[in-house]
């Protein structure tokens, strides 16, 4: 079938039908899944698409073992002619769900195929509302695939569409396409999706970790331009201080104490008394190792008192003999 599909004429395939009127149907049987149709879009035949389509249309909403249908072979390879052949038939053909429920839109999108991709947002508007298994969008696809070209074809439809509300919409791991844009590290994308007139793109949104955009940005320039337009970082992640940087903070605040008193140990004299001529000496050493100690501490005040205190107000196991000026500043 393939052979001869391939490289037959359109009278040679009239000629075997009028002979056989189930010819087309037991191509289809030997062919594993593939009907005629699917033979002739693989082979880009649009002669043959049309012949097929006269005697057999049914055979467009047929979808192989591997997932697609005709409409999905002709959106991968790019086919715009093949494409409306089959939308002028049927045009629901535009959800039929293949493979991990993937409409032939993904497929255009995926492989960069922008004037079929139009194609079919032009006979299925509401089509980039689709999802895959993964509860991906179409705008999720296009930016993982880093089609930046379809990214703004995208978004232009969904705001003359009013979808815009898919801009925002989360796959299944509570990812939005800002999120994927940001952990890509894709400046043009971030940058066209946070300037768009008449759409607030959620800067803030969160994944199911409790990351936001902000949370996965390894650039300054992306940093620069989410903080700008209001992005904070997750709850989560504002929490997960790292215990190396807190330790490192409480260790030089008690050098700092203990400096603080072997030298005031050197300025007394064993019975206690400020030794002679030492006195201003030691009034303004007191003053500024208070004065370090606690500004110190005040800048720090986030990771000590995470470090140190529980949850629940309780100090945490080990914390106990931490010098008391730490807490008197937390």
């Amino acid at each position: 079938m393939e052979k001869f599909l391939a490289a037959g004429s359109i009278d040679e395939l009239n000629d075997l039908i009028e002979r056989d009127g189930l010819i087309l149907e037991k191509m289809a049987l030997k062919g594993a899944g593939n009907t005629p149709l699917h033979v002739a879009c693989l082979a880009s035949r649009l002669d043959l698409v049309r012949v097929l389509l006269k005697w057999r249309p049914k055979f467009a909403e047929k979808v192989n073992a591997d997932g697609f249908s005709p409409l999905h072979i002709a959106a991968a390879k790019g086919d715009v002619e093949i494409a409306r052949e089959l939308l002028g038939v049927y045009p629901h053909l535009c959800s039929v769900k293949g493979v991990e429920r993937r409409i032939p839109l993904y497929y255009a999108i995926v492989h960069g195929e922008l004037d079929v991709m139009k194609e079919l947002l032009l006979a299925s508007p509401e089509s980039v509302q689709e999802t895959t298994a993964q509860e991906e969008t179409v705008l999720h696809l296009a930016v993982k695939y880093n089609r930046v070209d379809a990214v703004h074809v995208l978004v232009e439809h969904m705001k003359d569409y009013n979808c815009a509300s898919v801009i925002d919409q989360k796959d299944n791991e509570g990812n939005t396409a800002l999120h994927l844009a940001v952990a890509a590290q894709n400046f043009e994308v971030v940058n066209f999706m946070l300037h768009q007139p008449h759409v607030v793109v959620d800067v803030n949104a969160c994944d199911k970790n409790g990351r936001t955009p902000l949370d996965l940005s390894r650039r300054e320039v992306i940093r620069s331009i989410l903080t700008r337009a209001g992005a904070r970082h997750g709850t989560l992640n504002r929490r997960r201080y790292s215990e190396g940087d807190i330790r490192d903070t409480l260790i030089v605040a008690a050098l700092i104490a203990s400096i603080t008193y072997q030298t005031l140990r050197y300025l007394f004299s064993d019975n206690g008394m400020v030794k002679n001529g030492c006195e201003k000496e030691t009034f303004i050493l007191s003053l500024l190792s208070f004065l370090i100690v606690f500004f110190f501490f005040c800048k720090n005040r986030k990771l000590t008192s995470h470090y140190l205190f529980s949850d629940k107000g309780m100090v945490r196991n080990g914390c106990e003999n931490v010098p008391l000026c730490s807490s008197l500043v937390l």
